[in-house]
């Protein structure tokens, strides 16, 4: 596997932590958890009548999108109890560009998690990351 960067923020978020990104989401039991149509948000909806979401973003020069959410078929009275951010993978994109593939698995208090699943396309020098939409 060759040198690359993670980007700007996903850098920031590894010296200074991710707290913020999932505050106020964990004790609250959901009620369901869906990806957008057109791939670019995932959201998790609350009982309290709630939503946070999250889109792929990209650094510069970057293009970033949602490829998977996998859930379980019900999630509804599940509370959130951690998240993860990792990087998963990479491969060389069709016009010699960097593909990389990154996850951030949320767990669930029965030990079940949500992963969702992103890409970043690049010259290799960027990367993906996922921020809060305000719902």
């Amino acid at each position: 596997m060759q040198d690359y960067d993670e980007g700007f923020a996903r850098n920031l978020n590894r010296l200074f932590g991710s707290g913020a990104l999932y505050e106020g989401m964990a004790d609250r039991p959901l009620y369901k958890v869906e990806r957008s149509d057109d791939q670019e948000v995932v959201t998790f909806y609350f009982q309290d009548g709630g939503a946070v979401g999250f889109r792929a973003e990209g650094d510069c020069c970057s293009h970033s999108w949602i490829e998977h959410l996998e859930a379980p078929a019900d999630v509804n009275g599940r509370k959130l109890v951690g998240a993860q951010d990792e990087r998963v993978g990479q491969e060389d994109g069709e016009w010699g560009d960097l593909r990389q593939f990154y996850q951030t698995k949320f767990r669930l208090d029965n030990g079940e998690t949500i992963a969702i699943e992103y890409r970043n396309d690049s010259n290799g020098y960027y990367g993906g990351y996922l921020v809060r939409e305000g719902l």
